[in-house]
């Protein structure tokens, strides 16, 4: 059912949502993975840290519902290979925080070093 739910909002898996952050109205946050990763102890930690991080920041983000995604382009990949196959979308408040850039960067390059990019659309 969740590919099929993939196949209708990804243009037919082309691309392929990994993980999403997102911030609730009480300002605890939702984390959201690829079925794929959801046992990878490494991406649930590294995303914990990020959120705690996050909340200790002094910038004010009331009123902010996604924090962050990362998506997988399978039609990229495949024509370009690994570089800007995945496509990271910061909120503006945090894109000047190297911190969270790298840590997202990080993130990105484990799961391509460590998953069969393909696997994951299908």
């Amino acid at each position: 059912m969740l590919n099929i739910l993939f196949k209708r909002f990804t243009n037919d898996f082309t691309e392929v949502p990994l993980f999403n952050v997102s911030m609730k109205e009480d300002g605890s946050f939702e984390i959201s993975l690829h079925p794929t990763l959801i046992r990878d102890e490494f991406i649930s930690t590294q995303l914990n840290e990020l959120t705690k991080h996050i909340q200790s920041l002094e910038e004010k983000l009331t009123h902010v519902k996604t924090l962050f995604y990362v998506t997988f382009n399978l039609q990229q990949y495949k024509q370009h290979g690994e570089k800007g196959s995945c496509d990271l979308k910061l909120h503006s408040r945090l894109r000047g925080y190297e911190f969270i850039v790298n840590q997202l960067n990080g993130l990105v390059d484990h799961i391509r070093k460590n998953y069969d990019m393909r696997d994951l659309c299908e």
